[in-house]
C-alpha cells in the first residue's frame, strides 16, 4: 500500500495541466493507456501493441488518450520505474487512473502460449463507476505481426461500449431519391434519409445509386449534437456516355424522318 500511495502522491503532484488542457478534458473524457503486460514475451512486442492500441484510440477524436510514455516524463526519472513496475493489478492501475484525473483506464497483456501461438486481451476500467466496463481477447495469434495488427481492432471494441451510450445524431441532405445509405457497413435505408441516432466517434457513410459516382466519407458524431452532411451525386462517366449515345441516336432517328 505505501507504494501504491506514493505512485498517488507524484502523480497528483507532477501533473499540472495547462489550462487549456484543463478545458478540452472536460468535453472529452481522459483515458490512460498503461503498457500492456508481456508475459513469456519480448517487452518490446508489448509496448508497441501499446502504442498501436493507443493511435487508434486518438484518431477516434473522442478521448484525451495519455499513454503510459507520458505518464513516465511528468514521473520523477529516478523514481518512475519502481512506482509504475510495482503495478501488476486491475486496483493499481485503478489507482494511477485517479490519480491522473483519467475517467477511463485501459490495460492488456500479451501471453506467449505453450503452442506457440499468443493471447492478446485487453480491459477497460471505468474509474467513476469503480468497475470493468469491458473485456476483450483474441487467441491464436500464430505471429507478432498478427498481434500488432490485433491491437488497434481491440482497443476500438473494448471503447464501443462507451461510444453507443453517449450518441449524437447524423443528418444526411441528398436531392437525388432513391440513393442507398449504408452506415459502418450496414443498409440503413434510402434518400430522402430520416435523421439517425449514432454512437459517438467516426462513422463510415456510404451513398450509392445506378448511374452516379458513389459517395464516401469518414464523418465524426459528437455526443448530443447534430452533424450534417450534404450530398451532391456526380453521374458516373458511363452513365454520361449513355446518355450522349441515347441523345445521338435519337437526333439521328429523327433526322431520317
Amino acid at each position: 500500500m505505501k507504494t501504491l500511495s506514493l505512485v498517488a502522491v507524484c502523480l497528483a503532484s507532477s501533473l499540472l495541466a495547462p489550462m487549456a488542457l484543463a478545458q478540452e478534458t472536460k468535453i472529452r473524457p481522459q483515458l490512460a493507456v498503461l503498457d500492456f503486460q508481456p508475459r513469456k514475451v519480448d517487452p518490446l512486442l508489448a509496448q508497441s501493441a501499446t502504442e498501436a492500441a493507443a493511435g487508434a484510440l486518438r484518431e477516434l477524436r473522442v478521448f484525451k488518450v495519455v499513454s503510459q510514455a507520458e505518464i513516465r516524463q511528468m514521473l520523477e526519472i529516478e523514481r518512475q520505474k519502481t512506482l509504475l513496475s510495482a503495478c501488476t493489478d486491475a486496483s493499481c492501475f485503478g489507482q494511477i487512473g485517479n490519480a491522473i484525473g483519467a475517467r477511463y483506464v485501459l490495460i492488456g497483456s500479451v501471453t506467449a502460449n505453450e503452442d506457440r501461438t499468443f493471447t492478446f486481451q485487453v480491459q477497460l476500467l471505468d474509474m467513476k463507476k469503480s468497475e470493468t466496463q469491458s473485456h476483450e481477447a483474441r487467441s491464436g495469434l500464430t505471429t507478432p505481426k498478427d498481434v500488432l495488427e490485433a491491437a488497434p481492432g481491440l482497443a476500438l471494441m473494448a471503447v464501443r461500449p462507451i461510444l453507443d451510450k453517449e450518441q449524437g445524431f447524423f443528418e444526411l441532405n441528398c436531392r437525388e431519391n432513391g440513393a442507398q445509405v449504408t452506415i459502418d457497413g450496414r443498409l440503413l435505408g434510402v434518400t430522402p434519409f430520416p435523421m439517425q441516432k449514432l454512437g459517438w466517434g467516426p462513422h463510415r457513410g456510404v451513398v450509392e445509386k445506378q448511374g452516379f459516382i458513389a459517395w464516401a466519407k469518414d464523418v465524426q458524431v459528437e455526443r448530443g449534437q447534430t452533424t450534417l452532411e450534404s450530398v451532391a451525386m456526380v453521374p458516373s462517366p458511363e452513365f454520361i456516355d449513355s446518355y450522349h449515345s441515347r441523345n445521338a441516336l435519337m437526333r439521328g432517328g429523327a433526322w431520317v424522318t
